[in-house]
């Protein structure tokens, strides 16, 4: 590993301090979409899921022995009653996201939210020209 050279120091303080006028820029929008209080419904359909799955997982491999055991048509539908669930919560937390950002401005949506939280641009990812 080679030397840090100024230019690359130089380089690294003008992210730093993209990203933390982005930061100071966005502070308010960004608590009130990060913050956890707004997602508890979420996350207790999150956790209750993953102790159901995990507790009917284990009564089935209990009774069956091993996994290629259990019929097949038990685990596609155990398989896709996990996606149904996770796609829940993907609403939900969608909804939530929508829900606070119009609380903002009703003209902002989740895409606006995305755009200013993620506003500056990342020095070691090479940007797409407008043209592609």
């Amino acid at each position: 590993m080679g030397k840090v050279t100024d230019s690359q120091i130089e380089k690294l303080m003008e992210d730093i301090s993209l990203i933390k006028s982005a930061i100071s820029r966005n502070k308010n929008v960004t608590r009130m979409i990060l913050l956890p209080a707004h997602f508890k419904f979420m996350y207790l359909v999150s956790g209750i899921s993953i102790i159901g799955f995990s507790l009917l997982f284990y009564l089935l491999l209990s009774h069956y022995g091993n996994y290629s055991a259990i019929p097949g048509n038990f685990k596609t539908l155990v398989i896709g009653i996990i996606v149904l669930v996770w796609v829940l919560v993907v609403f939900i937390k969608y909804y939530k996201w929508s829900n606070l950002m119009s609380k903002i401005d009703e003209r902002y949506d989740l895409g606006y939210g995305f755009e200013r939280m993620f506003s500056f641009p990342i020095g070691w990812i090479p940007q797409a020209s407008k043209g592609e």
